[in-house]
C-alpha cells in the first residue's frame, strides 16, 4: 500500500502526469483483492477461535456443535487461508512491479516464506481430503448443514446477498455430490477436495465478511462517520462479492465434473 502511494510511474486515467500507481485501477483491484481477502481469513480464523472458547465454556449439545464446527473448520484456517497468503504475496510483488523482484524491497521475502505454509502441518491436498472424507462425509453431512443453514438465514439481512447465496447454494450441491458419491467413489470426490476446499473457504470467509460490512455500517450510522475504518468495510465487502465469490460456479463445475481428466489420464502420459 505504501510502495503504490509514493510510486509515481505512468500517467493513470484522469490523472495528471506524475501521480501515484495507487491512481492506476488495476493497482487498486490488486490492492482491493489482498485487503479482502487478508479480512476473510482472518474472519475464518476468529470466528473458529470463537468456536473453541464455546467447546470449552458451553453444556451439553453446546459443546459438542461448537467443537464439531472447529473440527470443520480447521482444514480451512489451516488450508484455504495459506493458500490465499501465496497469492495475497504474489499479487504485492506484482504491485512492486520490478522492485518486487528484488530484495531491496522485502516483498519478495514475503512470498518465500508463506510458500512453506502450504506444506508443512499438512499439505493443501491432505487438508482437502480431511475436509471432504471426515469432516463432511464421516460426519454425513451433519455439521456443515447446520452452517450452510446458518449462512443462507443470515444471507437475507445482509449486503450483497444474492452473490453470498450463490456461493451457498454451491457449497450445498458439492456437498450433496460428496455424501452421494463419496462411499462408492472415494477416488472422485478426492479428485475434487482441492475445488472443494476453495469454495468453502471462498463463501465462508464471504459471509464472515458480509456479516463484518453490515456490522460497520450500524456503528456508523451510530457514530456518524462512514468514511474511515467504518466505511472501507463496505467497500471491502462490495469487492469480494463481485471478484472473490464469483468463482464459487467455476469451483462447483470442478468438484462435480473435474475429475474425468484427473483420473483419465494415464500414469505414462505425465
Amino acid at each position: 500500500r505504501n510502495y503504490a502511494r509514493d510510486r509515481v510511474q505512468g500517467r493513470p486515467y484522469g490523472q495528471p502526469a506524475g501521480a501515484a500507481i495507487v491512481h492506476h485501477p488495476d493497482v487498486r483491484r490488486m490492492l482491493l483483492d489482498m485487503k479482502s481477502r487478508i479480512d476473510a481469513m482472518r474472519a475464518i480464523a476468529y470466528y473458529t477461535a470463537g468456536q473453541m472458547d464455546r467447546a470449552h465454556q458451553a453444556d451439553g449439545a453446546d459443546t459438542r456443535i461448537a467443537q464439531a464446527t472447529v473440527d470443520l473448520l480447521t482444514p480451512v484456517v489451516k488450508a484455504w487461508c495459506t493458500e490465499n497468503s501465496i497469492q495475497i504475496a504474489s499479487t504485492g510483488i506484482q504491485v512492486h512491479g520490478g522492485m518486487g523482484f528484488v530484495e531491496e524491497t522485502g516483498a519478495a521475502q514475503h512470498l518465500r516464506d508463506a510458500r512453506i505454509t502450504t506444506i508443512y502441518e499438512g499439505t493443501t491436498g491432505i487438508q482437502s481430503n480431511d475436509l471432504v472424507g471426515r469432516k463432511i462425509a464421516r460426519d454425513k453431512g451433519v455439521t456443515v448443514a447446520k452452517l450452510i443453514a446458518e449462512m443462507r438465514s443470515d444471507a437475507t439481512s445482509l449486503p450483497y446477498s444474492a452473490e453470498l447465496l450463490v456461493g451457498v447454494d454451491a457449497v450445498e450441491k458439492a456437498v450433496a455430490f460428496i455424501l452421494a458419491t463419496n462411499d462408492l467413489n472415494p477416488e472422485r470426490v478426492a479428485a475434487g477436495a482441492v475445488p472443494f476446499l476453495h469454495l468453502f473457504g471462498s463463501v465462508v470467509g464471504g459471509w464472515l465478511v458480509l456479516k463484518a460490512a453490515a456490522k460497520a455500517k450500524a456503528k456508523a450510522a451510530a457514530e456518524g462517520d462512514d468514511t474511515g475504518f467504518y466505511g472501507s468495510k463496505e467497500v471491502i465487502a462490495q469487492h469480494y462479492a463481485t471478484h472473490v465469490l464469483p468463482h464459487a460456479a467455476g469451483y462447483l463445475s470442478s468438484i462435480l465434473n473435474g475429475s474425468a481428466s484427473t483420473l483419465g489420464f494415464a500414469e505414462d502420459q505425465f
